[in-house]
C-alpha cells in the first residue's frame, strides 16, 4: 500500500507541473502568453512576477518527484533497470531543484549574464536525467514498452535540439 501511495507522487507531480505552468503562472504574468515563443524557465526567471510562486510550486513538484523515486525503488524487486530508473529520478529532482534555486535565468532581453549560461548547463543536465529515466525504464518492462520508450527518447532529443536552436 505504501508503495502505491509513493507512486501516486508521479501523477501528482505531473498534475502540479501542468496546472502551475499552464494555468496559475500565466495569470500572474500577463506578458507570458505565447507558449511556442517563450521558455518555461521565463516563469522562474529572476525578476519575473511569477518567480516566488513558481519556486514554491516547483519545490513541491520536486518533492513529489523524490516521492515517486522512492515508489519506483520500492517497486524494483530484483530489477536493476528499475533501481537505475529510481536513481535517475533522484538525479533529475536534485538538478531540477539546484537549477531552480541556484541557476535561474534572467528575464529575456533584460541583461546578459553568466546566470543564463549556468541555467542552460543545468537544463541540459536535467534533460540528460530525463532521458536516463526513460532509457533505464525502457528495460523494466517488455519489448513494446521498450520500443515506445526509445521512440519517446528520440522525440525528446529532436524537439530538445530544436528548442535549443530556437532559444538562441
Amino acid at each position: 500500500m505504501v508503495r502505491k501511495v509513493l507512486l501516486v507522487g508521479g501523477v501528482l507531480s505531473s498534475l502540479l507541473y501542468v496546472i502551475s505552468i499552464d494555468v496559475i503562472a500565466p495569470l500572474g504574468y500577463p506578458d507570458y502568453h505565447k507558449y511556442a515563443d517563450q521558455m518555461v524557465s521565463e516563469l522562474f526567471a529572476v525578476g519575473a512576477p511569477t518567480r516566488t510562486l513558481m519556486v514554491w510550486c516547483s519545490i513541491a513538484y520536486n518533492v513529489l518527484v523524490f516521492v515517486l523515486a522512492m515508489g519506483v525503488w520500492a517497486s524494483a524487486g530484483g530489477k536493476r533497470a528499475t533501481r537505475f530508473t529510481a536513481a535517475a529520478l533522484v538525479g533529475y529532482g536534485a538538478i531540477s531543484t539546484a537549477g531552480l534555486l541556484l541557476f535561474p535565468m534572467d528575464i529575456r532581453g533584460t541583461v546578459e549574464s553568466q546566470r543564463d549560461a549556468l541555467h542552460i548547463i543545468a537544463t541540459i543536465a536535467m534533460s540528460m536525467f530525463i532521458v536516463a529515466v526513460m532509457a533505464f525504464g525502457a528495460f523494466a518492462h517488455g519489448t513494446r514498452f521498450r520500443l515506445y520508450s526509445f521512440a519517446t527518447i528520440a522525440a525528446v532529443i529532436v524537439f530538445g535540439a530544436w528548442a535549443g536552436i530556437l532559444a538562441r
